[in-house]
């Protein structure tokens, strides 16, 4: 859930918020915001069911006043806000989470963004996310459902629920954010990233979310493989079909510098879903049918 679509934000109102609070602040925010509006969300946050999904979305663990600060500093200066966060971070890992994927976004200039501050941010994100601990949730929720006077039961499978369709929102923004930028950078960066987490890919990677995220990567490039495999294909057929030419020939050299240049090109913006599918023991189909398709000719040749 969108931090401007949280009934607390809303309605201004903290999990700790009595029920008396929460109807005081739908008769005031009436009569600036829609009415409806303002209904609906008092419906979710009196009715603890619905509630959950809110309280995920929220900040649990910050006070008020601390949670203010973060929220105009990530709003006006989120590069900042990431450069200096190692300075800033708490043990609030679902916190930190929601007011990471906040900035993530709300940035609409992440091209400006430096390599060095982009790879923080998604190490910083993923981090989080995969910290993010079912039961120190359940009791910073229930801690404040105690202090509203509301229901405390929450089950194990509920919060399960909700906290991993927070991380899809995760990693919805993060995509979003990351495809703003000049594909050339994002490629280099992704890279740098997976190789050093997964030590070249002689380890798998801890980052679940990141995971996704070069997943999503994938899929977004898919015309593009798909595009390059059959161009590198037709090359190869020419190839098949020119064994009469000299290897020295000029019409062979330029047929083999249009392979190369076709085949770096794919192996560059292939290179950190190929990084990542080595560290998980996986085959990258594809590698295989390329390679195995040089190798045919290669035999033929000789």
């Amino acid at each position: 859930m969108k931090l401007l679509d949280n009934p607390f934000y809303i309605l201004k109102c903290l999990p700790e918020s009595s029920e008396k609070t929460i109807l005081e602040q739908v008769k005031s925010k009436s009569s600036e915001l829609d009415a409806q509006l303002c209904i609906n969300s008092k419906n979710i946050l009196l009715d603890p069911s619905k509630r959950l999904e809110a309280e995920i979305s929220w900040f649990p663990g910050f006070d008020m006043d601390s949670l203010t600060k973060r929220i105009c500093i990530v709003y006006k200066f989120f590069q900042k806000y990431i450069s200096n966060y190692i300075f800033l971070k708490t043990n609030n890992y679902l916190a930190e989470a929601n007011l990471l994927a906040f900035g993530v976004e709300n940035e609409k200039n992440a091209n400006s963004w430096n390599n060095d501050d982009i790879r923080l941010l998604i190490s910083y994100l993923s981090k989080n996310s995969e910290k993010i601990n079912i039961e120190d949730t359940r009791k910073l929720i229930e801690s404040s459902r105690k202090i509203a006077k509301l229901p405390l039961s929450i089950t194990e499978k509920q919060l399960n629920y909700f906290i991993e369709e927070q991380k899809k929102y995760y990693r919805n923004v993060l995509f979003n954010f990351i495809m703003q930028i000049d594909s050339n950078r994002i490629n280099e960066i992704l890279t740098d990233i997976i190789k050093d987490e997964t030590k070249n890919g002689e380890q798998n990677c801890k980052w679940s979310l990141f995971e996704q995220v070069i997943n999503d990567y994938e899929t977004n490039n898919s015309a593009f493989f798909q595009k390059q495999k059959d161009t590198i294909n037709n090359i190869l057929e020419k190839m098949s079909g020119s064994c009469g030419l000299s290897l020295e020939s000029l019409a062979m050299k330029k047929i083999y510098d249009n392979l190369n240049e076709n085949l770096e090109s794919l192996c560059k913006v292939a290179e950190p879903i190929k990084t990542l599918k080595v560290s998980k023991n996986q085959n990258y189909e594809i590698f295989d049918n390329i390679y195995y398709a040089i190798r045919e000719l290669y035999l033929k040749a000789c």
